[in-house]
């Protein structure tokens, strides 16, 4: 072949391969919040008009109340920056919002009424993973979801349940503690309380010319149900070995249905490591034990609710533990070990709860003729639980708990 020869093919190949039509790989993937998760985890839905106020600034105008936990609620919460995609005069829009303990009622999602499909971020993707097209649709769903849905559990972290669907990471969640406040951090497993990750194939935004997204959507968070139960213990069971399943994270999922059931394959998960020595396991079983102390936990700080006496050398305190992890408490002085109560010496309130099988009982209060002054004592400070029996709690070198 001679050099002409050559350069000639070489040109021929290079504008095959420029203007041959060819299959365009993915450039991105992403999670997404399904719209049940939306409409299950929001306090508020407001359905609003995009106007442009006096400052020449963007602001809601308010067209209907779709959800509310309040009878008469009040247009004025915060839209942080970057919630909305590109939201545009005249557009209709429904905005999510949340009230958190420490924050005032915030937007944490809208939809675009006006054009459902213009962005991932703004559209109304239901639990089964396809994209609902038009107002109606979604309005219509809404309803239904409103009608049909069971309230969430009050003690999810809702903000970083969302995360959830922003990372394919598998690896354990650290539990974040602070030695010298136990109340203070909420626990990691928190996020996973009443949603669970799914795997969708969402191509709408993947295809040439749908929106130049070039997005495919993997995942999804929903709602968890009752009927995902067995499937979520049969994919823990070989989570780290394989991991093909229709639910992302099935192990830490698991503290929606606590029993013995459960107890039972987490179990065998952790036994599971120990006996074959298996590295891939290594993984699923430290959230399986993350798992089993969470729901211990739970057990605990439920059956602990109610009077006790707890019996130390020189004092009893009838203590009166309440649901929402307060307390109330007086001491009286202890005699002899066989005497009833003695003289009162002081009353008081504080916190109390039990973290990986450890009681926390603090008083910040003391109560004098209904007065109250902080004075704080640690009665018990990570005391762990040995045993708890019908009418006795049995703590790690006394002293000891009898219910009243």
């Amino acid at each position: 072949m001679t050099l002409s020869n050559l350069r000639a093919l070489l040109v021929l190949c290079a504008a095959t391969l420029c203007f041959s039509p060819i299959a365009q790989a993915d450039l991105y993937t992403n999670g997404v919040l399904s719209l049940d998760w939306l409409v299950s985890s929001s306090d508020e839905i407001h359905h609003v008009k995009m106007e442009v106020d006096e400052s020449n600034s963007l602001r809601p105008a308010l067209i209907d109340v779709v959800k509310s936990v309040k009878s008469t609620p009040q247009w004025n919460h915060r839209i942080p920056n970057n919630i909305l995609h590109a939201p545009q005069a005249g557009q209709e829009w429904l905005l999510f919002v949340r009230h958190e303990l420490d924050r005032s009622p915030t937007v944490f999602r809208g939809i675009n009424l006006s054009d459902p499909l213009a962005h991932y971020h703004s559209a109304a993707i239901t639990s089964e993973g396809q994209p609902l097209k038009t107002r109606l649709e979604i309005l219509t769903a809404i309803e239904i979801l409103m009608r049909t849905s069971t309230p969430l559990d009050a003690r999810c972290n809702r903000p970083a349940a969302d995360e959830l669907v922003g990372s394919e990471s598998h690896d354990v969640i650290p539990e974040i503690k602070d030695p010298e406040n136990p109340f203070a951090t909420p626990r990691a497993l928190d996020r996973h309380l009443g949603n669970v990750r799914i795997r969708i194939d969402c191509n709408e935004w993947d295809q040439a010319g749908s929106h130049g997204l070039d997005t495919w959507l993997n995942r999804m968070l929903v709602p968890v149900k009752p009927e995902h139960y067995e499937q979520l213990l049969k994919e823990a069971m070989v989570s780290g070995i394989e991991d093909i399943g229709h639910f992302s994270r099935p192990i830490e999922t698991l503290v929606n249905f606590p029993g013995e059931k459960t107890e039972a394959v987490l179990s065998e998960i952790i036994d599971r490591h120990f006996t074959n020595g298996n590295f891939r396991t290594e993984r699923p079983t430290q959230r399986a034990q993350q798992v089993l102390n969470y729901l211990h936990d739970d057990m605990l700080n439920r059956s602990l609710v109610g009077h006790w006496d707890i019996y130390g050398s020189s004092e009893i305190i009838a203590v009166r533990l309440h649901a929402d992890q307060s307390f109330t408490a007086t001491s009286y002085q202890r005699v002899k070990a066989d005497d009833p109560k003695g003289a009162p010496l002081w009353q008081g309130k504080g916190r109390w709860i039990v973290r990986d099988i450890r009681l926390y009982l603090v008083r910040d209060h003391l109560i004098d003729e209904g007065q109250t002054r902080l004075a704080t004592r640690e009665i018990f400070y990570g005391k762990r639980v040995m045993e708890l029996r019908d009418e006795e709690v049995v703590l790690d070198q006394g002293p000891y708990m009898v219910r009243r």
